[in-house]
């Protein structure tokens, strides 16, 4: 995300390798385009609803592997024969290998009934993974915070007991809502 897109107020507070996701202080964009195609998911902070990771790997293949490795060496035992299992061995290395290249962790980001932001965390480590998803968290708590104490200062206030009126001003158009005023209490 250029500087010159950002919001008034907003900074950018971590992007990934290549920019492809980025997290500011009011929203989170992923931004990606790779051999003529595009993709660009954006949005607020808090119309965020949940933040997944999910683990992929295909272990039959590791299993298959391995046991192709196993019976290569115990069928050369038994025929004499080393060209069967060195040919055991690369098959099955081939499939341990492929195994290891094909896990990946991949991060999915959901908003209320919208878009999903999806995507490979390319080689992050675990605790990478937990400290990017904490940003998230803290960026959304604090955004959250502040907006509630933008709509509760005493002069928005109404002397009715249950609600009041706003003005959410992050929106392009200006909207009023009608707010419970225990809501960010």
């Amino acid at each position: 995300m250029e500087i010159q897109n950002l919001f008034s107020g907003e900074e950018i507070l971590t992007q990934s390798n290549k920019s492809i996701v980025t997290l500011t202080t009011h929203r989170i964009r992923y931004n990606n385009s790779e051999s003529g195609s595009a993709h660009i998911v954006s949005m607020l902070l808090e119309n965020l609803s949940s933040i997944e990771v999910n683990y992929k790997s295909n272990p039959v293949v590791l299993a298959l592997g391995v046991i192709i490795a196993v019976c290569g060496i115990i069928m050369s035992n038994n025929t004499h024969d080393t060209s069967i299992a060195i040919a055991g061995l690369a098959i099955g290395a081939v499939l341990i290998l492929y195994y290891f290249r094909s896990r990946k962790h991949i991060i999915s980001i959901a908003s209320n009934g919208g878009a999903k932001i999806q995507f490979e965390t390319g080689g992050m480590k675990r605790d990478a993974v937990i400290e990017f998803i904490n940003k998230i968290e803290t960026a959304k708590h604090k955004r959250s915070r502040n907006r509630c104490n933008l709509k509760t200062h005493k002069s928005e206030r109404s002397d009715h007991p249950a609600f009041f009126l706003t003005l959410d001003y992050y929106s392009p158009v200006l909207i009023f809502r009608l707010t419970s005023q225990f809501f960010c209490n």
